[in-house]
């Protein structure tokens, strides 16, 4: 028996992993397809003479196709639960993002995205802490969170870097963040910066009342990780950061066990851009949240990064809601996630001055980090921070921003302008096209998101 890697007529389980991609086909598209199939689950590029027949009825199947050019086009691919070693990562992930990258009869596959059945939601479980818990944790009321990082991001001693963060947390940042590429160089030794840290953090906290943590970096070898988490731990610490993308089985295990030392894990996304390339960033956002991070990065489509507004919004929705409706010219399959919503943190060129389009685009149950609009502000870490709290205070005080009577807040306007924006609004009339806006992009390709991307932005911009 052999196996039938395009059935236009499977219909998909409840447990499988079904995957939307985009591809382009070096010769035939079905041949291409077959063999994305084949190479993902049971088969390779010629017929095997050891082929079962129990091998062959699980294989992946493509179940669905639209073509927009002879070798371009959407598939639809479904991958059968038998599959599966279903408690391991890695093995699930070598499935759906194997070597179908490499394979001659692909000229190029973007996967759009994955609807992750519940079996596999159930094993990973998702976040431990809501956000509003989080927020409480930490005292905010309707604001957004504040989160800095070290600026320059190597380089500086555990005193140095402690006595930038004390300025930053006495202008009002609640959580201070690691660098990803910094956890224990021999200049920065990782118990000592902890210890500095935390030194710094509990007498800004005994002097201001606030509460703050330290998201510190613990990425690592399985040992070195449960060790610096038991030091997090005995220094008094709440949360921890770990590098995602690099971590494979060990992700879930320690994540676990951060979880039962009570603390907070914040995903910190290393290599998405690259990976951006071939796997969508709303892949890799939903992904995060399953496997259990409380806190997740969420690039800003504002700032300095590369990201479509409605995008954005839409990724957002992968990190907190329970039900994500079917949304094809973004690439987005009907999923339901039952889990506690993980917190966006909103990165990448963050400024005060942007404050009203993130509320517009985010709403305020996020974090935000910024980095160098805080050590960039013209009156230091701490003026930094507190042009951040000003502008929050300005936004819920229903006062634009550029009026608001802050020094700080002035001066940030000054150096960096604002950025307004009414994605909402604009937001529901493309919503109210969406039949017209997915068979646009059914018929004529991907490459069409970029265009509905272009639209959305006309509609929703007004930027000083």
């Amino acid at each position: 028996m052999e196996p039938e890697y395009i059935d236009l007529n499977y219909e998909p389980e409840k447990s499988d992993f079904l995957a939307f991609a985009y591809l382009e086909s070096v010769g035939k598209f079905e041949k291409a397809c077959e063999q994305i199939a084949a190479e993902s689950s049971v088969g390779t590029w010629t017929d095997l003479a050891t082929m079962s027949e129990f091998a062959a009825k699980i294989c992946a199947k493509v179940f669905k196709i639209k073509k927009t050019t002879p070798d371009e086009g959407f598939v639809w691919i479904a991958y059968p639960k038998e599959l599966f070693d279903t408690k391991n990562l890695a093995q699930n992930l070598s499935i759906l993002f194997g070597n179908l990258f490499e394979l001659k009869f692909v000229k190029k596959i973007e996967i759009l995205d994955i609807r992750f059945p519940k079996w596999f939601v159930k094993v990973h479980g998702g976040p431990k802490f809501e956000i509003r818990s989080i927020k409480r944790e930490f005292d905010v009321g309707e604001r957004p969170l504040l989160i800095t990082t070290m600026k320059p991001k190597l380089g500086l001693n555990s005193k140095e870097i402690a006595d930038i963060f004390e300025k930053a947390l006495r202008g009002g940042v609640d959580l201070l963040k690691d660098e990803e590429i910094l956890v224990d160089q021999e200049y920065c030794k990782f118990e000592e910066r902890l210890e500095k840290v935390m030194e710094v953090i509990e007498k800004v906290e005994s002097e201001t009342g606030e509460k703050k943590a330290y998201l510190v970096n613990i990425t690592g070898s399985y040992p070195d990780m449960v060790e610096r988490i038991d030091d997090v731990c005995e220094f008094g610490n709440k949360a921890v950061m770990l590098n995602m993308l690099l971590l494979e089985n060990d992700l879930r295990a320690i994540i676990d066990y951060a979880h039962k030392k009570n603390l907070l894990a914040f995903g910190h996304f290393v290599l998405q851009g690259a990976y951006s390339e071939r796997i969508s960033n709303y892949v890799l956002q939903k992904l995060a949240r399953i496997l259990g991070f409380d806190l997740i990065h969420l690039k800003s489509c504002i700032g300095k990064l590369r990201e479509g507004i409605l995008k954005s919004m839409y990724y957002k929705e992968a990190l907190t809601s329970r039900h994500i409706p079917e949304t094809l010219f973004l690439g987005i399959l009907e999923q339901e996630i039952p889990l506690k919503p993980a917190l966006p943190v909103i990165w990448g060129g963050t400024h005060p001055g942007q404050i009203e389009a993130i509320r517009d685009v985010y709403g305020f149950e996020i974090a935000i980090q910024a980095g160098g609009s805080i050590h960039g502000h013209p009156l230091g870490s701490y003026g930094g921070a507190r042009a951040w709290r000003e502008s929050f205070d300005a936004c819920l005080s229903g006062i634009p921003v550029e009026k608001y009577e802050g020094m700080y807040l002035r001066k940030a306007i000054e150096k960096w302008g604002t950025v307004k924006m009414d994605a909402g609004k604009a937001r529901k009339r493309l919503e109210n096209m969406l039949p017209t806006l997915n068979f646009l992009v059914l018929e004529n390709g991907i490459k069409y998101s970029e265009f509905i991307d272009n639209l959305f932005l006309s509609l929703a911009s007004d930027k000083k």
